[in-house]
């Protein structure tokens, strides 16, 4: 036993002796399992996928660059991380420098890389070019209220398909319009309505096979959805609604804005598809831009994620993303009270190390385990609490949320997949709680439990009709053995090894 095992709860004797000691352990016992009751043996450890290897996935990362020495690096992390898509940036200004003078070469480099490792692309068209019109600097200002502006960003947005439109099928119209931030001097639906209007036009006559992706909503703003789709020729010109659901804990920012949001657009534009486009975590509370609220933490990350892309699958989003692929060093902008340099801690790999983050192997283990064959079922599995860990007050007496378990329910190829977890606030260090599921209709013959975290996969106890297995702040997988493909050895670095790699803190 070693420090890093009695810091996450899961030792119970021998406290005293543990804290004397620091004793050699095996290699599997250094990995942050949160879920050991009794220190059961792993029965196998889950092999990875590339992105190539996955024919279908809604899991994708936004992708960033830091500099063109960096491609070859990011994109091999990206097709190692098995997700199937990725969200793209094209910048207006960084493309036509000068007017009618495209330069490509950079974007070409990540089209092209991105695409050879198997991962799709949605590309993001946006950006304030003073080549068209004048404005402060700091901010993005639409370019609909000047006519030779926009006149420009729809020229810009259709030599844009009309490059990639064979390879790029996606194309999304600007990033979040209902903050100030990105729509100065101050947010109108009616006037994003009219830019998605035209611009989606453009896109759609450019090539007719692309699909147009609008909203990109800060949160999931129902009201701003509503108006925008409203306004004249817009639902025509939208094949996809595209949100961003941050958040401290994914499932209440999912009870109270998506599913809402979700609801009212299904019930006057049916055949509009969701997709969920950018979503994140900070790995550390001295992260910039958006932060959210303590704890933090590498585990912290690792479950957020889990717990986002899983919720998204159960509220319907054909696309899940993930922001971002790697740290970027910037300034928050200006007006915003602290004004400083830092690193925005929400990327998987870090910056100036290019190390991977423990996230970054976590979000392996889910790719390797859930594609788009696993298809989300209303079945649903019963849940008694048998011991509650460290989520003290959970149990038979309690069944408000965030106290009961959350869970979907899945069958990949009529095979039994279920995530569950408990919707407390993730923390770096808890011990599980201990269950018994029963799920009707399903014999189980070899039923094992997959610890996303760790890949670490574990024999489930089985108790008559019932599976007696641990309960987390994060998903952890119950299904049988052979829908999973395990092997002898880890198939990852342990947790203190990772960490013992990165970068503590960001300079100022």
């Amino acid at each position: 036993m070693n420090r890093r095992e009695l810091l996450m709860g899961t030792v119970g004797a021998g406290l005293a002796k543990a804290l004397a000691t620091d004793a050699p352990t095996k290699a599997a016992d250094k990995l942050p399992n949160t879920n050991r009751r009794n220190n059961p043996v792993p029965i196998g450890y889950l092999v990875k996928k590339m992105s190539s290897e996955i024919k279908e996935s809604p899991f994708g990362l936004q992708f960033f660059t830091a500099g063109e020495d960096t491609f070859e690096l990011l994109m091999d992390r990206m097709g190692e991380s098995g997700v199937k898509w990725a969200r793209v940036g094209a910048p207006w200004p960084w493309i036509e420098k000068a007017k009618g003078r495209f330069e490509w070469s950079w974007l070409d480099k990540i089209v092209d890389g991105l695409t050879s490792r198997g991962v799709n692309i949605f590309m993001l068209v946006a950006g304030s070019n003073r080549l068209y019109h004048d404005f402060p600097a700091g901010h993005y200002y639409p370019p609909i209220r000047v006519p030779r502006a926009f006149d420009g960003f729809c020229e810009f947005s259709s030599k844009l398909v009309e490059r990639y439109g064979n390879r790029v099928k996606h194309y999304e119209i600007w990033n979040e319009p209902n903050l100030s931030n990105f729509w100065r001097p101050k947010v109108n639906a009616k006037e994003y309505g009219l830019l998605v209007q035209r611009v989606g036009e453009v896109i759609h006559q450019t090539n007719k096979n692309v699909k147009v992706i609008a909203g990109a909503l800060a949160g999931a703003n129902r009201d701003f959805a509503l108006e925008f789709l409203a306004q004249p020729g817009v639902p025509e010109q939208v094949d996809i609604l595209s949100y961003h659901p941050y958040g401290a804990d994914p499932e209440t920012t999912s009870k109270r804005k998506v599913i809402p949001m979700r609801n009212a657009v299904r019930k006057l534009y049916p055949n509009l598809s969701l997709w969920q486009g950018e979503c994140g975590c900070p790995s550390s509370g001295d992260s910039i831009h958006s932060r959210g609220s303590a704890p933090w933490g590498y585990n912290v990350q690792s479950k957020w994620i889990l717990r986002r892309l899983l919720t998204d699958r159960l509220d319907g989003a054909e696309v899940c993303i993930y922001f971002l692929n790697v740290e970027f060093h910037d300034h928050l902008r200006s007006g915003h009270p602290e004004l400083r340099m830092g690193y925005n801690t929400k990327g998987l790999t870090q910056h100036t190390t290019w190390e991977a983050k423990p996230a970054h192997y976590t979000l392996q283990n889910l790719t390797a385990t859930i594609d788009s064959s696993c298809k989300v079922v209303k079945e649903k599995a019963a849940i008694e609490i048998i011991d509650p860990g460290y989520f003290y007050g959970i149990g038979p007496h309690e069944t408000r949320f965030p106290c009961t378990p959350w869970q979907v329910a899945m069958r990949k190829n009529g095979m039994p997949v279920l995530a569950y977890w408990l919707p407390w606030r993730p923390q770096e260090i808890i011990k599980p709680a201990t269950i018994h599921i029963a799920w009707p209709n399903v014999s189980w013959k070899e039923p094992v439990y997959l610890d996303l975290l760790t890949g670490e996969a574990f024999e489930a106890t089985v108790r008559g009709s019932e599976l007696e297995v641990p309960l987390a702040d994060y998903p952890i997988i119950v299904t049988e053995r052979s829908s999973l493909k395990l092997a002898k050895m880890p198939q990852q670095p342990g947790y203190d090894e990772i960490v013992g790699k990165l970068r503590w803190t960001s300079p100022l």
